[in-house]
């Protein structure tokens, strides 16, 4: 009914050949309702309780798409013995309501639970590697309540190469102490990979103390891994500590990358791709802040590039340039104690996401304040799975960290990113009870702004299991976890997860993006983290970036 008590809707909800009883009724916080009661196995006799969630206008979902995604790996399209399921792909039904969603697990098999209606039953493509056998299931009629529909779908691949992920994160960065970064990695290819290597660059500040592997080489700020041979689908992790330095401040960003490899692009490059690659890299000196632009790849650029270099939130050069292969040019800028980044764009049609960027902070004379929490405001050169970036603004205690960090965290205090900016998101979560914690599952509803098909695992303190459902909600699981008590000398009692995903296409200029997620952590009661925002602005860092005075180099003979 509505506020005067007028009817506007009705519904039954139950079965006809049973006792179904609605005792008590709550509203919930998207605007449905929750009906508690009970229920009988034969005629009147009670059975168990019932639980029934109904949304707005009545509708209860009592339907499933059940099945199983499997790699045909004899391309028949059917399911052979010793054929394997396939962990973490996405459906998605589309219907008149718009989508719902579910992810297989680690037997390729998934349940989506919808109501009735028709819909398309979409599989969606892991990558460009793997092809399907059928990936949509058309007009699929679901016309009786409390029915299952099976739908299997075998894929197979389409490009004979792995397609190695890597992700690096820590729960935070604590300055002058030891911290633990996590680097995990998987082969989302149809193929195995040999001789798979991680390469991890540590940043200014943090000192490499050891590893959960033995590293095949540590030289400098480089740490490589030699990890062997990757079949298809396998996925490992270990961890890597490093000391950050006593006289690093609060908010100073701690940089940890990681690159997987091998790297092979292995999809045709496109014919109108001019072969020109470009790599930017920057430094701080003792007179200037210097960056470099090199085109690494086998072509000239047949028309100019653009670079924009950005002194903490300002833009102070927009350039171009047509950097000939094997070939480099210098900038230089002041040394002020000012956050410097450079972006240059690659060529049209260059192979993978590369998104050249490089940031330096802090050059400056120690003692000498500098800028912070700058950094952290832009994307890094992360796009292509096979390179990953952690940036994170140091804190004096690990308390201090956010229970939920997205990155990048959005230019200036209104947070502003473009349309096109994916969005990793860090939940951390803690054991605050006097008791051992054995199991701790996160939710987070995504903004109807996020895109769930696009979701991707990431680093995380412990092996977990994720899941994508309903309208966009992530459910993250981890099983026979150890978390301490709270108490003092007790031991590790937090961790955390990550996770990517890409926004809506074509997301206009001033879509709010928010995100909170909540922790159950035990049998305590639930905790929601803080709630993130992200404001689109533009389908570019120059749609909003301030402008004063734009001009080239300033240092000069540079």
């Amino acid at each position: 009914t509505d506020a005067t008590g007028q009817l506007l809707w009705d519904k039954y909800i139950g079965r006809n050949t049973h006792w179904d009883e609605g005792a008590d009724l709550t509203l919930t916080a998207d605007g449905g309702v929750a009906i508690a009661g009970v229920n009988s196995l034969a005629a009147v006799f009670i059975n168990d309780v019932t639980l029934v969630k109904a949304d707005l206008q009545g509708r209860v979902k009592t339907n499933y798409f059940v099945g199983q995604v499997f790699f045909d790996k004899n391309q028949d399209c059917t399911h052979d013995s010793g054929e394997p399921g396939l962990e973490g792909w996405i459906l998605k039904a589309i219907g008149a309501d718009g989508e719902v969603y579910a992810s297989t697990d680690a037997t390729g098999r998934y349940a989506m639970r919808l109501e009735m209606g028709e819909y398309d039953l979409v599989l969606v493509p892991k990558n460009a590697y793997w092809s399907a056998c059928i990936d949509t299931f058309h007009n699929v009629q679901v016309t009786e309540a409390y029915d299952s529909l099976t739908f299997d779908f075998p894929v197979h691949e389409a490009v004979s190469c792995p397609a190695l992920q890597v992700d690096v994160s820590a729960g935070a960065a604590v300055v002058c102490a030891s911290n633990t970064w996590v680097v995990s990695y998987c082969n989302e290819g149809p193929v195995d990979a040999a001789s798979v290597r991680v390469d991890v660059v540590l940043g200014r500040g943090l000192t490499f103390e050891g590893a959960s592997v033995n590293p095949a080489l540590v030289q400098d700020s480089l740490v490589r891994f030699e990890l062997g041979a990757l079949a298809s689908g396998d996925c490992g992790r270990f961890t890597l500590d490093a000391f950050m330095d006593c006289e690093a401040v609060a908010g100073q960003v701690a940089e940890v990358r990681a690159h997987i490899f091998p790297d092979s692009i292995c999809l045709p490059a496109n014919p109108a791709w001019d072969g020109a690659s470009i790599r930017v890299t920057g430094r701080c000196d003792a007179d200037s802040v210097r960056f470099t632009i090199e085109n690494m790849g086998q072509g000239d650029p047949v028309q100019p590039l653009r670079y924009i270099v950005i002194e903490d939130v300002i833009l102070r050069s927009e350039q171009s340039h047509q950097t000939a292969s094997g070939q480099s040019m210098a900038l230089a800028f002041p040394r002020n104690g000012a956050t410097w980044r450079l972006v240059a764009e690659q060529s049209p049609h260059h192979p993978g996401h590369s998104y050249p960027t490089v940031a330096v902070e802090g050059c400056v004379d120690t003692g000498t304040p500098f800028t912070t929490g700058v950094v952290t405001q832009f994307p890094e050169d992360e796009n292509d799975l096979f390179r990953a970036v952690d940036v994170q603004e140091s804190v004096l205690a690990a308390a201090d960290a956010p229970l939920l960090r997205g990155y990048p965290k959005g230019y200036g205090d209104s947070m502003y990113v473009t349309n096109t900016t994916e969005i990793d998101y860090l939940i951390r979560f803690e054991n605050a009870s006097e008791d051992t914690v054995t199991r701790v599952v996160i939710r987070d509803t995504l903004s109807p702004w996020l895109l769930p098909e696009t979701v991707e695992k990431g680093a995380s303190s412990h092996p977990y299991e994720l899941q994508v459902y309903d309208q966009g909600i992530v459910k993250i699981v981890i099983e026979d976890v150890i978390l301490a008590s709270s108490s003092p000398g007790s031991g590790p009692s937090g961790g955390f997860v990550q996770f990517r995903i890409s926004q809506k296409p074509d997301n206009a200029p001033g879509t709010h993006i928010y995100n909170r997620a909540v922790a159950y952590v035990g049998y305590e009661a639930p905790v929601p983290s803080e709630q993130t925002l992200h404001i689109v602005e533009g389908t570019s860092l120059t749609d909003f970036l301030l402008v004063t005075g734009v001009a080239g180099p300033t240092v000069p003979g540079v």
